[in-house]
Protein backbone atom coordinates (compact mmCIF):
# COMPACT_ATOMS: atom_id res chain seq x y z
CA UNK A 1 0.00 0.00 0.00
CA UNK A 2 2.65 2.42 1.26
CA UNK A 3 5.89 -0.10 0.07
CA UNK A 4 7.26 2.81 -2.56
CA UNK A 5 6.99 5.73 -0.49
CA UNK A 6 10.41 5.17 1.28
CA UNK A 7 11.91 4.95 -2.31
CA UNK A 8 11.50 8.62 -2.91
CA UNK A 9 15.01 8.87 -0.62
CA UNK A 10 16.97 7.29 -3.52
CA UNK A 11 16.69 10.10 -6.02
CA UNK A 12 18.78 12.47 -3.46
CA UNK A 13 21.48 9.68 -2.94
CA UNK A 14 23.39 11.54 -5.70
CA UNK A 15 23.77 14.45 -3.09
CA UNK A 16 26.35 11.99 -1.15
CA UNK A 17 28.83 12.09 -3.73
CA UNK A 18 29.04 15.56 -4.08
CA UNK A 19 32.97 16.58 -4.00
CA UNK A 20 34.24 17.65 -0.69
CA UNK A 21 35.18 20.97 -0.66
CA UNK A 22 35.80 21.77 3.15
CA UNK A 23 37.65 24.57 4.24
CA UNK A 24 38.01 25.37 0.70
CA UNK A 25 35.21 27.90 0.92
CA UNK A 26 34.22 30.21 4.00
CA UNK A 27 32.21 32.70 5.59
CA UNK A 28 33.99 35.67 7.59
CA UNK A 29 30.91 37.21 8.32
CA UNK A 30 30.06 35.71 11.13
CA UNK A 31 31.61 38.44 13.52
CA UNK A 32 30.32 41.52 13.09
CA UNK A 33 30.43 44.68 14.85
CA UNK A 34 27.37 47.80 14.00
CA UNK A 35 30.37 49.88 11.78
CA UNK A 36 31.66 47.20 9.95
CA UNK A 37 30.97 43.91 8.32
CA UNK A 38 34.09 42.86 6.35
CA UNK A 39 36.79 44.80 8.40
CA UNK A 40 38.58 44.45 11.46
CA UNK A 41 39.16 48.02 13.31
CA UNK A 42 41.81 49.58 15.55
CA UNK A 43 39.31 49.78 18.22
CA UNK A 44 38.34 46.36 17.82
CA UNK A 45 39.19 43.82 20.31
CA UNK A 46 40.88 41.55 17.91
CA UNK A 47 42.57 43.83 16.34
CA UNK A 48 44.10 44.91 19.74
CA UNK A 49 44.67 41.61 20.36
CA UNK A 50 46.55 40.92 17.61
CA UNK A 51 48.65 44.42 17.91
CA UNK A 52 49.73 43.07 21.13
CA UNK A 53 50.80 39.32 19.55
CA UNK A 54 52.93 41.05 17.13
CA UNK A 55 54.89 42.98 19.46
CA UNK A 56 55.67 40.62 22.07
CA UNK A 57 56.23 37.26 20.10
CA UNK A 58 58.06 39.34 17.59
CA UNK A 59 56.26 38.35 14.70
CA UNK A 60 57.98 39.18 11.23
CA UNK A 61 54.59 40.92 10.09
CA UNK A 62 53.25 44.63 9.54
CA UNK A 63 49.29 45.43 11.08
CA UNK A 64 47.95 48.22 9.25
CA UNK A 65 47.20 50.90 11.31
CA UNK A 66 43.59 51.67 9.56
CA UNK A 67 40.82 49.04 9.17
CA UNK A 68 42.01 45.83 8.08
CA UNK A 69 40.13 43.65 5.31
CA UNK A 70 39.37 40.38 7.16
CA UNK A 71 40.99 38.32 4.58
CA UNK A 72 44.28 40.07 5.13
CA UNK A 73 43.66 39.92 8.88
CA UNK A 74 43.39 36.29 8.79
CA UNK A 75 46.34 35.71 6.83
CA UNK A 76 48.35 37.90 9.55
CA UNK A 77 46.84 36.18 12.60
CA UNK A 78 48.11 32.68 10.92
CA UNK A 79 51.10 34.11 10.14
CA UNK A 80 51.89 35.30 13.53
CA UNK A 81 50.21 32.59 16.05
CA UNK A 82 50.19 29.29 13.88
CA UNK A 83 53.31 28.16 15.53
CA UNK A 84 52.82 29.69 18.67
CA UNK A 85 52.74 26.16 21.37
CA UNK A 86 51.89 28.47 24.85
CA UNK A 87 49.17 30.64 23.71
CA UNK A 88 47.22 33.00 26.18
CA UNK A 89 43.38 32.89 26.19
CA UNK A 90 42.95 36.12 24.14
CA UNK A 91 45.37 34.77 21.40
CA UNK A 92 43.51 31.16 21.81
CA UNK A 93 40.44 33.08 21.19
CA UNK A 94 41.92 34.81 18.07
CA UNK A 95 43.58 32.16 16.55
CA UNK A 96 40.10 30.00 16.67
CA UNK A 97 38.35 32.53 15.30
CA UNK A 98 40.58 33.99 12.46
CA UNK A 99 42.94 31.30 11.42
CA UNK A 100 43.14 30.46 7.98
CA UNK A 101 39.47 32.07 7.57
CA UNK A 102 37.52 29.71 9.86
CA UNK A 103 34.51 31.37 11.01
CA UNK A 104 33.99 32.61 14.33
CA UNK A 105 31.18 30.11 15.18
CA UNK A 106 32.39 29.14 18.45
CA UNK A 107 28.85 28.19 20.49
CA UNK A 108 30.50 27.29 23.93
CA UNK A 109 29.80 30.04 26.78
CA UNK A 110 33.26 28.71 28.46
CA UNK A 111 34.84 29.48 24.91
CA UNK A 112 33.26 33.25 25.23
CA UNK A 113 34.54 33.70 28.75
CA UNK A 114 38.23 33.31 27.59
CA UNK A 115 38.29 37.12 26.34
CA UNK A 116 40.79 39.10 28.37
CA UNK A 117 38.97 41.95 30.29
CA UNK A 118 38.58 45.14 28.43
CA UNK A 119 40.25 43.83 25.56
CA UNK A 120 37.49 45.17 23.08
CA UNK A 121 34.53 46.41 21.68
CA UNK A 122 30.60 45.59 21.76
CA UNK A 123 30.82 43.15 19.43
CA UNK A 124 27.53 40.85 18.35
CA UNK A 125 27.67 37.67 16.69
CA UNK A 126 25.06 36.11 14.42
CA UNK A 127 24.80 32.61 13.75
CA UNK A 128 22.20 31.08 11.12
CA UNK A 129 21.14 27.39 10.53
CA UNK A 130 18.89 26.86 8.15
CA UNK A 131 17.80 22.31 7.60
CA UNK A 132 16.05 21.12 4.78
CA UNK A 133 14.28 17.47 6.23
CA UNK A 134 12.96 14.73 4.53
CA UNK A 135 11.85 12.07 5.76
CA UNK A 136 9.89 9.10 5.62
CA UNK A 137 8.61 6.43 7.62
CA UNK A 138 6.65 3.10 7.75
CA UNK A 139 4.76 0.86 10.61
CA UNK A 140 4.84 -3.39 10.91
CA UNK A 141 3.50 -5.09 13.87
CA UNK A 142 1.00 -6.86 15.66
CA UNK A 143 -2.47 -6.05 17.44
CA UNK A 144 -6.13 -7.24 17.76
CA UNK A 145 -7.52 -4.20 17.00
CA UNK A 146 -9.77 -3.15 13.80
CA UNK A 147 -7.65 -1.87 11.27
CA UNK A 148 -9.53 1.51 11.78
CA UNK A 149 -8.26 1.85 15.72
CA UNK A 150 -5.62 4.23 16.12
CA UNK A 151 -2.95 1.61 16.92
CA UNK A 152 -3.36 -0.39 14.04
CA UNK A 153 -0.73 -0.66 11.52
CA UNK A 154 -2.90 -0.16 8.62
CA UNK A 155 -4.60 3.28 10.22
CA UNK A 156 -1.18 4.51 11.15
CA UNK A 157 0.51 3.46 7.96
CA UNK A 158 -2.78 5.46 6.23
CA UNK A 159 -2.38 8.28 8.64
CA UNK A 160 1.07 8.71 9.88
CA UNK A 161 3.27 6.67 7.42
CA UNK A 162 4.24 9.80 5.43
CA UNK A 163 6.95 11.01 3.43
CA UNK A 164 7.45 14.88 4.25
CA UNK A 165 10.05 17.47 3.04
CA UNK A 166 10.12 20.71 5.53
CA UNK A 167 12.73 23.23 6.76
CA UNK A 168 13.98 24.33 10.35
CA UNK A 169 15.59 28.20 10.61
CA UNK A 170 17.21 29.62 13.52
CA UNK A 171 18.96 32.87 13.91
CA UNK A 172 21.11 33.45 16.81
CA UNK A 173 21.94 36.93 17.99
CA UNK A 174 24.83 37.41 21.40
CA UNK A 175 25.93 41.02 21.80
CA UNK A 176 28.75 41.47 23.74
CA UNK A 177 29.30 44.66 25.97
CA UNK A 178 32.11 43.46 27.45
CA UNK A 179 34.73 39.97 28.15
CA UNK A 180 32.26 39.06 31.04
CA UNK A 181 28.26 40.22 29.66
CA UNK A 182 26.26 39.80 26.82
CA UNK A 183 22.79 39.28 25.61
CA UNK A 184 21.42 36.84 23.76
CA UNK A 185 18.32 36.21 21.67
CA UNK A 186 17.33 33.68 19.25
CA UNK A 187 13.87 33.03 16.64
CA UNK A 188 13.44 30.11 14.98
CA UNK A 189 10.48 29.12 12.50
CA UNK A 190 9.66 26.29 9.90
CA UNK A 191 6.98 24.75 8.01
CA UNK A 192 6.55 21.42 9.93
CA UNK A 193 2.88 20.76 9.55
CA UNK A 194 1.22 20.25 12.81
CA UNK A 195 0.01 16.68 11.63
CA UNK A 196 3.27 15.41 11.01
CA UNK A 197 4.54 12.50 13.17
CA UNK A 198 7.98 13.90 13.31
CA UNK A 199 6.63 16.86 14.97
CA UNK A 200 8.11 17.83 18.33
CA UNK A 201 4.79 17.73 19.99
CA UNK A 202 5.95 19.10 23.50
CA UNK A 203 4.53 22.27 22.13
CA UNK A 204 1.51 21.03 20.57
CA UNK A 205 -0.67 18.01 21.60
CA UNK A 206 -0.84 15.12 19.80
CA UNK A 207 -2.15 11.72 21.10
CA UNK A 208 -1.16 7.93 20.86
CA UNK A 209 2.65 8.07 21.01
CA UNK A 210 3.50 10.71 18.54
CA UNK A 211 6.33 11.73 20.37
CA UNK A 212 8.78 9.00 20.07
CA UNK A 213 9.35 9.54 16.31
CA UNK A 214 9.92 13.38 16.70
CA UNK A 215 12.94 14.35 14.62
CA UNK A 216 15.68 16.31 16.11
CA UNK A 217 14.60 19.06 13.71
CA UNK A 218 11.00 18.55 14.40
CA UNK A 219 9.62 22.33 15.64
CA UNK A 220 6.58 23.50 14.49
CA UNK A 221 5.32 26.92 15.27
CA UNK A 222 1.91 27.44 16.56
CA UNK A 223 1.18 28.96 12.10
CA UNK A 224 3.63 27.68 9.57
CA UNK A 225 6.35 30.05 8.88
CA UNK A 226 5.53 32.19 11.84
CA UNK A 227 8.93 33.61 13.65
CA UNK A 228 8.80 32.98 17.06
CA UNK A 229 11.37 34.32 19.60
CA UNK A 230 13.16 30.92 20.95
CA UNK A 231 15.24 32.42 23.93
CA UNK A 232 16.21 35.96 25.43
CA UNK A 233 18.49 36.57 28.58
CA UNK A 234 21.33 38.13 29.54
CA UNK A 235 24.11 36.70 31.23
CA UNK A 236 26.68 37.87 33.55
CA UNK A 237 30.54 36.68 34.62
CA UNK A 238 31.90 38.00 37.73
CA UNK A 239 36.12 37.79 38.25
CA UNK A 240 38.65 37.74 36.54
CA UNK A 241 38.99 34.23 35.36
CA UNK A 242 34.99 34.53 35.19
CA UNK A 243 34.52 31.13 37.09
CA UNK A 244 31.00 32.76 38.40
CA UNK A 245 28.10 33.30 36.40
CA UNK A 246 24.46 34.44 36.32
CA UNK A 247 22.16 34.34 33.88
CA UNK A 248 18.48 36.04 33.74
CA UNK A 249 15.84 36.75 31.12
CA UNK A 250 12.22 36.28 30.30
CA UNK A 251 12.54 33.63 27.83
CA UNK A 252 14.97 31.08 28.78
CA UNK A 253 14.97 27.22 28.12
CA UNK A 254 15.56 24.32 30.98
CA UNK A 255 18.93 23.43 29.31
CA UNK A 256 20.60 26.86 29.47
CA UNK A 257 19.96 26.32 33.27
CA UNK A 258 22.72 23.75 33.35
CA UNK A 259 26.60 24.27 33.36
CA UNK A 260 27.34 22.06 30.95
CA UNK A 261 25.74 19.13 28.78
CA UNK A 262 27.17 16.04 29.54
CA UNK A 263 27.62 13.85 26.41
CA UNK A 264 29.78 13.83 23.31
CA UNK A 265 26.69 12.74 21.11
CA UNK A 266 25.59 15.75 18.99
CA UNK A 267 22.20 16.80 20.36
CA UNK A 268 20.68 17.17 17.30
CA UNK A 269 20.79 14.01 15.02
CA UNK A 270 17.93 11.64 14.02
CA UNK A 271 15.32 11.56 16.74
CA UNK A 272 14.45 14.05 19.02
CA UNK A 273 15.07 11.62 21.67
CA UNK A 274 19.00 10.84 21.40
CA UNK A 275 19.22 14.64 22.35
CA UNK A 276 18.69 14.33 26.32
CA UNK A 277 21.61 12.65 27.27
CA UNK A 278 19.66 9.50 28.55
CA UNK A 279 17.24 11.39 30.73
CA UNK A 280 14.41 13.65 28.55
CA UNK A 281 13.40 13.35 32.56
CA UNK A 282 15.97 15.86 33.61
CA UNK A 283 17.28 17.89 30.46
CA UNK A 284 13.78 18.65 29.52
CA UNK A 285 12.52 21.41 27.64
CA UNK A 286 10.44 23.81 29.49
CA UNK A 287 10.65 27.13 28.48
CA UNK A 288 9.51 30.66 30.29
CA UNK A 289 10.96 33.46 32.68
CA UNK A 290 13.70 32.34 34.71
CA UNK A 291 17.70 32.51 36.12
CA UNK A 292 20.28 30.19 36.78
CA UNK A 293 23.60 30.24 39.07
CA UNK A 294 26.71 28.59 37.09
CA UNK A 295 30.33 28.11 38.31
CA UNK A 296 33.55 26.41 36.73
CA UNK A 297 36.79 25.83 37.28
CA UNK A 298 39.34 23.99 35.87
CA UNK A 299 37.60 20.38 36.67
CA UNK A 300 34.64 21.01 38.93
CA UNK A 301 31.41 22.22 37.77
CA UNK A 302 27.83 23.22 39.00
CA UNK A 303 24.86 24.67 38.29
CA UNK A 304 21.09 26.09 39.46
CA UNK A 305 18.54 27.24 37.63
CA UNK A 306 14.39 28.20 37.78
CA UNK A 307 12.47 27.95 35.28
CA UNK A 308 8.59 29.39 34.90
CA UNK A 309 6.74 28.35 31.91
CA UNK A 310 3.65 30.59 32.40
CA UNK A 311 6.29 33.01 34.18
CA UNK A 312 4.49 33.39 37.68
CA UNK A 313 7.56 33.01 39.74
CA UNK A 314 7.08 30.22 42.31
CA UNK A 315 3.33 31.05 43.28
CA UNK A 316 0.48 28.13 43.92
CA UNK A 317 -0.47 28.57 40.37
CA UNK A 318 3.24 28.51 38.32
CA UNK A 319 4.49 26.38 35.83
CA UNK A 320 7.89 25.43 37.09
CA UNK A 321 10.79 23.50 37.41
CA UNK A 322 14.13 23.80 39.97
CA UNK A 323 17.69 22.47 37.93
CA UNK A 324 20.64 21.60 40.15
CA UNK A 325 23.81 19.96 38.01
CA UNK A 326 27.36 19.09 39.18
CA UNK A 327 30.08 17.33 37.81
CA UNK A 328 33.33 17.18 36.53
CA UNK A 329 34.53 18.21 33.44
CA UNK A 330 37.95 17.71 31.32
CA UNK A 331 39.60 18.01 28.35
CA UNK A 332 38.71 14.37 26.79
CA UNK A 333 35.76 13.44 29.33
CA UNK A 334 32.90 14.83 31.08
CA UNK A 335 30.31 13.16 34.74
CA UNK A 336 27.46 15.04 35.89
CA UNK A 337 25.00 14.04 38.21
CA UNK A 338 21.75 15.89 37.91
CA UNK A 339 18.61 17.15 39.92
CA UNK A 340 15.31 18.83 38.43
CA UNK A 341 11.63 19.34 40.16
CA UNK A 342 8.84 19.75 38.04
CA UNK A 343 5.75 21.15 39.62
CA UNK A 344 3.31 20.58 36.83
CA UNK A 345 -0.29 22.10 35.97
CA UNK A 346 -0.61 21.58 32.31
CA UNK A 347 0.63 19.05 29.28
CA UNK A 348 3.67 21.51 28.76
CA UNK A 349 5.25 20.10 31.96
CA UNK A 350 4.91 16.30 30.54
CA UNK A 351 8.02 14.25 29.94
CA UNK A 352 8.93 14.71 26.55
CA UNK A 353 9.88 11.23 24.15
CA UNK A 354 8.26 9.51 26.59
CA UNK A 355 5.73 5.96 25.75
CA UNK A 356 2.32 7.00 25.09
CA UNK A 357 1.11 6.00 28.87
CA UNK A 358 3.79 7.90 30.49
CA UNK A 359 2.90 11.16 28.31
CA UNK A 360 -0.36 10.94 29.79
CA UNK A 361 0.19 10.53 33.19
CA UNK A 362 3.30 13.07 34.06
CA UNK A 363 1.18 15.56 31.99
CA UNK A 364 -1.92 15.52 33.77
CA UNK A 365 -4.04 14.06 31.17
CA UNK A 366 -4.87 10.91 33.35
CA UNK A 367 -4.08 11.70 36.27
CA UNK A 368 -4.94 15.38 37.38
CA UNK A 369 -1.63 17.51 38.49
CA UNK A 370 1.31 15.72 38.84
CA UNK A 371 4.84 16.93 40.64
CA UNK A 372 8.03 14.97 39.89
CA UNK A 373 11.34 14.50 41.34
CA UNK A 374 13.85 13.48 38.36
CA UNK A 375 17.90 12.44 38.70
CA UNK A 376 19.92 11.39 35.99
CA UNK A 377 23.50 10.43 35.62
CA UNK A 378 25.38 10.97 32.35
CA UNK A 379 28.77 10.63 31.33
CA UNK A 380 31.03 10.60 28.43
CA UNK A 381 34.95 9.90 26.97
CA UNK A 382 36.85 11.10 23.80
CA UNK A 383 39.69 8.79 23.64
CA UNK A 384 43.14 9.68 21.96
CA UNK A 385 43.50 7.10 19.40
CA UNK A 386 44.13 6.99 15.65
CA UNK A 387 42.01 3.90 15.05
CA UNK A 388 39.49 4.14 12.74
CA UNK A 389 37.30 1.36 13.83
CA UNK A 390 37.16 2.62 18.14
CA UNK A 391 34.89 5.45 18.00
CA UNK A 392 36.20 9.05 18.68
CA UNK A 393 33.49 9.42 21.61
CA UNK A 394 31.81 7.27 23.55
CA UNK A 395 28.19 8.65 25.81
CA UNK A 396 26.06 7.10 28.12
CA UNK A 397 23.20 8.28 30.02
CA UNK A 398 20.45 7.26 32.91
CA UNK A 399 17.69 8.72 34.35
CA UNK A 400 14.63 8.26 36.52
CA UNK A 401 11.91 10.27 37.37
CA UNK A 402 9.37 9.91 40.83
CA UNK A 403 5.88 11.09 40.05
CA UNK A 404 3.65 12.12 42.58
CA UNK A 405 0.22 12.27 40.96
CA UNK A 406 -2.13 14.32 42.71
CA UNK A 407 -4.01 13.16 45.76
CA UNK A 408 -1.55 9.79 46.28
CA UNK A 409 1.78 9.98 47.66
CA UNK A 410 2.90 6.63 46.84
CA UNK A 411 5.01 8.00 44.26
CA UNK A 412 5.15 6.24 40.01
CA UNK A 413 8.52 5.26 38.69
CA UNK A 414 10.13 5.71 35.21
CA UNK A 415 13.14 5.35 33.68
CA UNK A 416 15.13 6.02 30.61
CA UNK A 417 18.46 5.67 28.95
CA UNK A 418 20.29 6.01 26.19
CA UNK A 419 24.16 5.24 24.99
CA UNK A 420 25.82 6.87 21.63
CA UNK A 421 29.40 6.77 19.67
CA UNK A 422 30.56 9.08 17.28
CA UNK A 423 33.44 8.77 14.30
CA UNK A 424 35.27 11.56 13.53
CA UNK A 425 36.75 12.43 10.15
CA UNK A 426 34.95 8.69 9.13
CA UNK A 427 35.93 8.32 5.35
CA UNK A 428 36.62 11.63 4.77
CA UNK A 429 38.35 14.71 6.37
CA UNK A 430 35.24 16.59 8.78
CA UNK A 431 32.85 13.73 8.09
CA UNK A 432 31.43 12.57 10.85
CA UNK A 433 28.84 9.17 11.30
CA UNK A 434 27.75 8.12 14.77
CA UNK A 435 24.75 5.51 16.58
CA UNK A 436 22.83 5.50 18.97
CA UNK A 437 20.48 3.00 20.78
CA UNK A 438 18.30 3.51 23.54
CA UNK A 439 14.96 3.04 25.82
CA UNK A 440 12.51 5.92 25.82
CA UNK A 441 11.30 7.17 29.55
CA UNK A 442 8.78 4.59 30.53
CA UNK A 443 6.92 3.05 33.13
CA UNK A 444 8.42 0.75 35.87
CA UNK A 445 5.87 1.21 38.58
CA UNK A 446 2.45 3.16 38.11
CA UNK A 447 0.25 3.37 41.27
CA UNK A 448 -2.53 4.63 39.26
CA UNK A 449 -2.43 3.00 35.68
CA UNK A 450 -4.85 0.01 35.32
CA UNK A 451 -2.60 -0.69 32.63
CA UNK A 452 0.35 -1.46 34.49
CA UNK A 453 -0.94 -2.54 37.78
CA UNK A 454 -2.65 -5.20 35.58
CA UNK A 455 1.07 -6.29 34.54
CA UNK A 456 1.63 -4.45 31.16
CA UNK A 457 4.90 -3.86 30.22
CA UNK A 458 5.64 -0.15 29.18
CA UNK A 459 8.85 -1.08 27.14
CA UNK A 460 9.83 1.07 24.14
CA UNK A 461 12.84 1.09 22.53
CA UNK A 462 14.86 3.24 19.92
CA UNK A 463 17.99 2.95 17.23
CA UNK A 464 19.42 5.49 14.97
CA UNK A 465 22.54 5.70 12.80
CA UNK A 466 23.22 8.62 10.35
CA UNK A 467 26.49 9.60 8.33
CA UNK A 468 27.41 13.44 8.18
CA UNK A 469 29.07 14.28 4.37
CA UNK A 470 30.48 17.80 4.99
CA UNK A 471 30.49 19.63 1.57
CA UNK A 472 32.51 22.86 2.85
CA UNK A 473 32.74 24.75 6.31
CA UNK A 474 28.98 25.56 5.46
CA UNK A 475 27.27 23.00 3.79
CA UNK A 476 26.45 18.76 5.61
CA UNK A 477 24.46 16.32 4.65
CA UNK A 478 23.38 13.87 6.59
CA UNK A 479 21.56 10.53 5.94
CA UNK A 480 20.09 8.77 8.61
CA UNK A 481 18.26 6.14 9.78
CA UNK A 482 15.75 5.12 12.82
CA UNK A 483 13.82 2.03 14.29
CA UNK A 484 11.59 1.93 16.96
CA UNK A 485 10.74 -1.08 18.55
CA UNK A 486 6.96 -1.63 20.52
CA UNK A 487 6.06 1.64 19.53
CA UNK A 488 2.88 2.07 22.15
CA UNK A 489 4.28 0.70 25.02
CA UNK A 490 1.61 -0.66 26.88
CA UNK A 491 -0.70 0.91 25.25
CA UNK A 492 -1.20 -1.76 22.87
CA UNK A 493 0.54 -4.47 24.34
CA UNK A 494 -1.74 -4.91 27.53
CA UNK A 495 -1.15 -7.43 29.80
CA UNK A 496 -3.80 -10.18 27.97
CA UNK A 497 -1.66 -9.68 24.44
CA UNK A 498 1.96 -9.44 25.61
CA UNK A 499 2.82 -10.20 22.07
CA UNK A 500 1.08 -7.13 20.47
CA UNK A 501 3.88 -5.00 19.06
CA UNK A 502 3.88 -2.06 16.51
CA UNK A 503 7.43 -1.03 14.99
CA UNK A 504 8.23 2.24 13.33
CA UNK A 505 10.91 2.41 10.40
CA UNK A 506 12.14 5.76 9.36
CA UNK A 507 14.55 7.48 6.87
CA UNK A 508 15.80 10.87 6.87
CA UNK A 509 17.76 13.36 5.27
CA UNK A 510 19.24 16.07 6.27
CA UNK A 511 20.41 19.37 4.46
CA UNK A 512 22.56 21.71 6.69
CA UNK A 513 23.43 25.44 5.68
CA UNK A 514 25.30 27.25 9.07
CA UNK A 515 26.82 30.18 8.31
Amino acid sequence: MKKNKLLSLIFLCPAIFVPNTFAKETVKNNLITIETFNNIYPDEWAYKVLRKSIINRGCNTQLPKRQVEINNFSNIVSECLSKIDNKNNSEKLLFKAFDNGKTFKEKNLNTYKEFEAGSFSKTTLVDFEVNFVLGSNKYSGKTNSSSSNQTHPDYLNSNHGKTTFHYESTVDLTTFFSDQDFLRSSFKTSNLSSSSPFKNNVESMQSYAMDNNALAYGFSPSTSDSLQLNNLYFSKSFGSSNKRNILIGPKIAQDDSFGFYPSAYPQKTVLDFFGFSGSPMTYGVLKGSGAAYKYQNDLFNFSAGYVSYNNQIATDESEDVYTFQTGLVGEKFGLAIAYTYNKGQTNKSRIPTATDELSDWSGGISSGNSNRVNYSLSAYWEPESTDKVFPSSLSAGIGWSDIYHQGNYDPSLAISWSIGATWDNLLNKENKAGIAIGQSPHFVRNTTSNEITAGANDDLFLSEAWYEYAINDNISITPGVFYIHDLYGSENASAANPDNVINNFGLVLNTSFKF
